[in-house]
């Protein structure tokens, strides 16, 4: 569970839906925030040290700034386009709500795409299948039952 957490931040490869795209950024908010108020209190201990915000500072922004390009750019890769469109968010007001529109709440492709299958992380099952795994539950408590 935890490596898959460190690709999802890290990793610029493969692709994940919006579901893992918004959790991704609170993981990563929630993460930027500990470091930044673990820099706050290191800086109230040693008030006469104006360094340790810089630091926190200096080890925050590069990571968080990281993290938001990956999720970004598997997003993305979801909606079959290049992680290079990540730099539309460059341009001026349209460029981020154009990015927040097609990252954050379009529909990724149902197929597999140049950059892999779709919901490569764990994908969601859908109704036949959900339906197919309950008649195995059930089948399998009848068996169970039926031998005590």
């Amino acid at each position: 569970m935890r490596r898959k957490w460190f690709d999802i931040l890290f990793s610029f490869s493969g692709r994940i839906d919006r579901e893992h795209f918004w959790f991704g950024h609170l993981l990563a908010l929630a993460i930027a925030l500990t470091i930044g108020v673990l820099g706050v209190f290191v800086m109230a201990l040693f008030a006469d040290s104006p360094k340790s915000a810089a630091l926190a500072i200096v080890i925050l922004l590069p990571a968080y700034s990281w993290m938001n390009l990956a999720l970004m750019m598997k997003r993305l890769h979801d909606v079959n386009m290049s992680g290079a469109w990540v730099f539309a968010g460059i341009v001026p007001y349209i460029g981020g709500l154009w990015l927040l529109a097609v990252t954050g709440f379009k529909r990724g492709d149902e197929s597999t795409n140049r950059y892999g299958k779709p919901n490569s992380w764990p994908r969601k099952l859908t109704s036949n299948e959900r339906l197919r795994k309950k008649a195995q539950r059930v089948k399998r408590r009848a068996v169970v039952s039926s031998a005590s």
